[in-house]
C-alpha cells in the first residue's frame, strides 16, 4: 500500500529523534532541484499522446528557469511554484501553452504543436533502493486542473514496465489548483516502501494527461518514513454556511469527523480525536468532544473518523469563532504536529447568510459560455408560524479581467425554493432544465447593472417576490439558492467577467455552490466559493395576532447598560422565541426559550449602537411586540 500526504513542517523543527536520512538526491542535487534543466539532472522526457498524432512526440516536459509556466495563454497571474528550489527552476507539463501556443482567443485551441487531449511523462536516473530501509517519494508541485490527471508511476526493472501507478490530486476541480502559498503547502510524501525496497533498477516518472492547464515539479528526492506520524489529511467543514444568522444557525449540528492516516512506519496506540469550538481569542474552549482508539496499525491510511455528539452552534452570540480538529496519541512525540491539527472559522451574523469570507479571486465558466452560479441556504427549525422573516436583498462580487471593465455589465438574479418533495441526499433532484427544473420554484428575479463599480465591489440587488412584488417571506427548515446570472461573453477572454470566488475551504454539500450551464445543475467548482451573499430581514413591526400585553415585560427601559430584563408570560408553556429588531427589520438577536416560566431573562445588547429598537416574543399563538431603547 502506497501512502500520500502533504507533509506540513518547517525544516528543522522536527524531533531529532525522528529526523529522516535522505535516501536520494538532496537539496543541492541537480537530480532533485533541476537546477540547469534535464541535461544536468539526469531526468529524461517523453510525449506519449496527442489529439493530433504526429505530435504526440512534442507532448514533453520542459525546464522553467524561474519555476513558472508564463508561456501559456492562461497563466495568468499565477506565482511561480513555491519549492525551497523554485527560483532556480523546475520541471513544468505545459499543457496550456502545448495546446493554445500562448494564443488566448477562441481559435488559439488546439492550435499549438501538441494539441490536447495529450499526455506526456518525466522520468528520473535509476536509483538503487537496495539499502533503503524505508522509501517515501518527496516533491514539490503546483498543478492546476481543467480536465486532466496525474500520476506517479514507478518501475523496478530499469523503466521497462511501470506496474505501480498512483494518480494524485483527483480531489482538484475544475478550473482548481492545489495550494502554492509556501513550501509547506507544496509537498508531497508517498510511501513507497512496499515497492522499491530492496530493488537495484528503480526509476520513477510523473505522467500528465488530459486537457489543461499544467503540473510544476521541483526538488525531488526520496526519504526515509518515521516511526510515528499521525496526520490528518483533511477536515469535514461542518456548518451549512461559513456565516449565519443568529435567528437561522440554531438547529444546524455540528458534527466533528476528519480523514486520518497513520503515515509512520510503527503502529499507534490509544490515539485521540478530538473536536473543539473555539471562542474568538482561539483558546477559550466552548464545547469539545474526543473519541479515543486502541490501535492505528500501519496501513490506516485515509480514512474518515468521527466523534460520537453534536454541538447545537444556536447558543453562541454574535462574532467569530473556530472549529479545531485534533489527533495524538498521549505521551508519543510525534514527527510532524504540524499535521496533528486543522482549525477553521465560521460566523454568527447579524442578518446575512455567506459561504465565505472576503474574495481570493475570479472565476467564471470555460469558453465564455453563459452560466448562473450561486450557493444553497437553509433556514433553521427553530421558528414558530409567527416569526415571520423576508429575503431582503442579494449581494456578490464581479471582478473584470485585465482588459474589460465593469461598466455595461448586468446581472439577472434569482431567489429559487427547493420543493419540500426534494428528498434530503437530493437523490431524486431534477438537474435538467435549469431555473425550470420541476425540483425548484422561482420566488424572487431582480438584476443589476454595473456602471462605476470597481472590481471586487460588493454590490446589492433588493428581492421581491415574483408574483405579489411584495417582501419574499421564508419558510422554516426550507433549502433556498439564491443564483447570478451571467450572459455569454464572446471574444478575447481579457475582456470577460468572472464570478468574485473565495478558495480558502472547500464545500461539501451537494449544492452547496451551485453552477448551471447549458441549462444543466451541478455541484459546481467544488475549490471555489462564489461571494453571493443572502441578507434577510423581519417583515413587520406591527403584531398580525397579538398575544396580551402582559406576555412581555422589559426592564429598563431606555437601557443604560449592556442588559435588558426580560420576563415572558405565556399560557402555553411549549417555547417562545426573543427577536430583536431595528427600525429596518434587520434581526440583531434571536434566541429559543423552552425554560421561562415568569422568570427574568437577561438579554445581552451590548452589540447594539445606542438607538431605537424592537423586541418581540412569539409562540403558535401570535406575537408581542415592544420598543425600547439604548442610551448609554
Amino acid at each position: 500500500m502506497q501512502k500520500i500526504f502533504t507533509l506540513i513542517f518547517v525544516f528543522g523543527s522536527f524531533f531529532s529523534s525522528f529526523a529522516q536520512a535522505t535516501l536520494w538526491g538532496g537539496s543541492a542535487d541537480p537530480k532533485s532541484t533541476f537546477t540547469g534543466g534535464l541535461a544536468a539532472s539526469g531526468w529524461t522526457t517523453e510525449g506519449l499522446t496527442s489529439s493530433v498524432s504526429d505530435s504526440a512526440k512534442n507532448a514533453i516536459w520542459e525546464f522553467t528557469a524561474d519555476g513558472r509556466g508564463a508561456k501559456g495563454a492562461y497563466w495568468g497571474s499565477a506565482t511561480r511554484i513555491a519549492s525551497p528550489s523554485g527560483a532556480t527552476g523546475a520541471m513544468i507539463f505545459n499543457s496550456d501553452y502545448l495546446d493554445t501556443n500562448g494564443n488566448s482567443a477562441a481559435g488559439g485551441r488546439n492550435s499549438g504543436k501538441a494539441p490536447a487531449i495529450h499526455s506526456g511523462v518525466l522520468t528520473s536516473p535509476t536509483i538503487d533502493a537496495t539499502a533503503f530501509p524505508s522509501a517515501a517519494l518527496s516533491f514539490y508541485q503546483y498543478y492546476r486542473n481543467f480536465q486532466s490527471k496525474t500520476y506517479v508511476e514507478v518501475s523496478t526493472d530499469n523503466g521497462v514496465s511501470w506496474p505501480t501507478r498512483i494518480q494524485l490530486n483527483s480531489e482538484i476541480a475544475t478550473n482548481a489548483a492545489t495550494p502554492n502559498t509556501n513550501a509547506l503547502a507544496t509537498r508531497k510524501l508517498i510511501d513507497i516502501t512496499g515497492v522499491i525496497k530492496g530493488q537495484s533498477a528503480v526509476k520513477i516518472r510523473f505522467l500528465f494527461e488530459g486537457d489543461l492547464y499544467f503540473w510544476l515539479i521541483d526538488d525531488v528526492t526520496i526519504i526515509s518514513l518515521p516511526s510515528n506520524d499521525l496526520s490528518i489529511s483533511s477536515a469535514f467543514y461542518t456548518p451549512a454556511s461559513y456565516g449565519q444568522p443568529k435567528s437561522q444557525i440554531c438547529g444546524d449540528l455540528f458534527v466533528f469527523n476528519a480523514t486520518v492516516s497513520n503515515l509512520g512506519g510503527s503502529d499507534q496506540t490509544n490515539v485521540v480525536f478530538k473536536g473543539e469550538v473555539l471562542d474568538i481569542d482561539k483558546t477559550t474552549v466552548l464545547y469539545a468532544d474526543s473519541i479515543t482508539y486502541p490501535t492505528f496499525d500501519i496501513n490506516f491510511d485515509d480514512s474518515t473518523i468521527s466523534t460520537l455528539n453534536t454541538f447545537d452552534p444556536g447558543t453562541l452570540d454574535y462574532g467569530k469563532y473556530y472549529i479545531r480538529w485534533s489527533l495524538y496519541s498521549p505521551g508519543v512525540a510525534d514527527f510532524n504536529t504540524r499535521d496533528n491539527s486543522k482549525i477553521d472559522s465560521f460566523e454568527v451574523t447579524f442578518d446575512v447568510f455567506q459561504k465565505e469570507n472576503g474574495n481570493t479571486g475570479g472565476t467564471r465558466a470555460a469558453q465564455g459560455v453563459a452560466y448562473s452560479w450561486g450557493n444553497q441556504y437553509r433556514t433553521s427549525n427553530c421558528w414558530g408560524p409567527n416569526d415571520k422573516f423576508e429575503a431582503g436583498a442579494v449581494e456578490y462580487s464581479v471582478v473584470a479581467n485585465s482588459g474589460g471593465t465593469l461598466n455595461g455589465f448586468s446581472n439577472s438574479i434569482y431567489m429559487l425554493k427547493v420543493n419540500p418533495d426534494v428528498l434530503e441526499d437530493w437523490s431524486n433532484f431534477e438537474a435538467a432544465g435549469g431555473i425550470t427544473s420541476p425540483s425548484i420554484t422561482i420566488i424572487g428575479l431582480t438584476s443589476f447593472d454595473f456602471t462605476t463599480q470597481r472590481n471586487y465591489e460588493l454590490v446589492s440587488a433588493p428581492l421581491l417576490d415574483i408574483n405579489t412584488s411584495g417582501p419574499i417571506q421564508l419558510e422554516p427548515n426550507t433549502r433556498y439558492f439564491v443564483m447570478v446570472e451571467h450572459p455569454a461573453e464572446a471574444g478575447a477572454s481579457n475582456t470577460w467577467r468572472f464570478q468574485a470566488v473565495s478558495n480558502l475551504r472547500a464545500n461539501t454539500q451537494v449544492l452547496g455552490n451551485p453552477l448551471i450551464v447549458n441549462n444543466e445543475w451541478s455541484n459546481g467548482f467544488a475549490g471555489s466559493q462564489p461571494l453571493v451573499r443572502l441578507r434577510m430581514n423581519v417583515i413587520t413591526k406591527t403584531d398580525d395576532i397579538p398575544l396580551p400585553d402582559n406576555s412581555l415585560s422589559i426592564y429598563p427601559n431606555p437601557v443604560v447598560n449592556n442588559e435588558l430584563q426580560v420576563t415572558i408570560n405565556l399560557e402555553d408553556k411549549k417555547y417562545a422565541n426573543l427577536t430583536i429588531f431595528d427600525l429596518n427589520g434587520r434581526v440583531m438577536s434571536f434566541e429559543n426559550h423552552k425554560d421561562f416560566d415568569n422568570k427574568i431573562i437577561p438579554v445581552n445588547v451590548s452589540e447594539l449602537s445606542n438607538g431605537e429598537y424592537f423586541i418581540r416574543v412569539s409562540n403558535d399563538h401570535g406575537t408581542r411586540t415592544k420598543k425600547f431603547v439604548v442610551a448609554r
